[in-house]
């Protein structure tokens, strides 16, 4: 194991309670001492990319990075890292992509 992941139940109190940022800070912390790399999940806002980023956090997943999106669309992604924009969302039009990410309809934008 060389991986923490945070739960989205820690990181969607963040911005709301001092306890869930003394906890979150505090986990990785420890996960630092371990060597360990450390993800935040269901990251949804710029106040808490802000503070995990501050607290020294590896990895953020999230609607706020990017939506759900299927093989062929993170493949389309990956080809051609232009076509992220800020924080890794990618801003893209799936009308170049036969089949969308199952979250959106093909031709429709993904926006952060």
């Amino acid at each position: 194991m060389d991986t923490v992941k945070i739960d989205k139940s820690f990181v969607s109190r963040l911005t709301e309670e001092t306890g869930s940022t003394s906890l979150i800070s505090a986990m990785i912390a420890a996960t630092r001492i371990l060597r360990m790399i450390v993800i935040a999940e269901g990251v949804e806002t710029e106040a808490q990319i802000r503070l995990l980023r501050d607290m020294g956090c590896d990895v953020l997943q999230g609607y706020y990075i990017a939506r759900p999106l299927n093989a062929v669309a993170a493949e389309y992604v990956l080809e051609d890292r232009s076509k992220m924009g800020r924080f890794a969302v990618p801003m893209f039009d799936l009308s170049e992509v036969e089949e969308g990410p199952p979250c959106l309809e093909p031709g429709q934008q993904l926006r952060a």
